[in-house]
């Protein structure tokens, strides 16, 4: 068992993104909680993301307690305009 975790820990993350993306269930959604709390700049407690959601620029993003992503909603996010 623990040579198969140290094999699945060297996945890229766009793979694990692949698979934590369209993984159903409490199981989907615990897993994709778990990916995204390290890549957004900031998440709250108690957020909620949908199968198929995902999001560009995550160092971007802040997603506020309670939040709730919807099935297949694409959040893309950059840094600020400059105003010259």
């Amino acid at each position: 068992m623990r040579h198969r975790v140290g094999v699945a820990i060297g996945f890229p993350a766009e793979v694990w993104q692949a698979f934590v993306t369209a993984l159903p269930g409490p199981v989907g959604f615990r897993l994709r909680e778990r990916f995204w709390r390290h890549r957004v700049r900031h998440m709250g407690a108690n957020v909620r993301i949908e199968v198929g959601a995902c999001f560009f620029g995550a160092g971007y993003i802040h997603l506020s307690d309670n939040c709730y992503i919807e099935r297949n909603v694409l959040t893309m996010a950059g840094p600020p305009r400059s105003k010259t």
